[in-house]
């Protein structure tokens, strides 16, 4: 328990975003790992399974992002050792922040007939898809 290891294969930088712990301290999801069975074979290995025996405490849920963000929220990661990267606070549940300027964005809004102000949620998205960017 509490092993990092990464899931993306990178070697650095160490400890990665995308490290985990093989089991944690607290499951946050339902299908998060409580287990490992190590056996001689696949039978093993099953009745060992049936007989691990998990008892969980509810913990109080988190469902909504903007709902996450309160300082009421209860905490996701509240451990001491939590990999904390830049523009991240996992004291108020917030795993990146990410800000993007190109160009002079002042300048921008200066010259601009109008200004059309919103917020806008996007899903995640892979940025580098494994279709190869060509044409024949």
């Amino acid at each position: 328990p509490r092993v990092v290891y990464s899931t993306a294969g990178q070697s650095d930088p160490i400890p990665g975003p995308l490290d985990c712990f093989s089991l944690d301290k607290k499951v946050r999801f339902v299908g998060d790992r409580v287990a490992f069975v190590a056996a001689e074979s696949e039978e093993i290995a099953q009745k060992a399974l049936e007989l691990i025996e998990v008892e969980y405490e509810r913990l109080p849920e988190v469902l909504d992002p903007t709902e996450a963000l309160k300082p009421d929220a209860p905490i996701l990661h509240d451990e001491p050792e939590y990999v904390n990267f830049d523009e991240s606070d996992p004291s108020r549940n917030i795993a990146a922040h990410i800000h993007i300027d190109i160009g002079d964005v002042e300048q921008g809004f200066a010259e601009a007939d109008r200004i059309f102000e919103a917020l806008y949620e996007v899903p995640k998205v892979q940025q580098a898809s494994i279709e190869p960017h060509v044409v024949i």
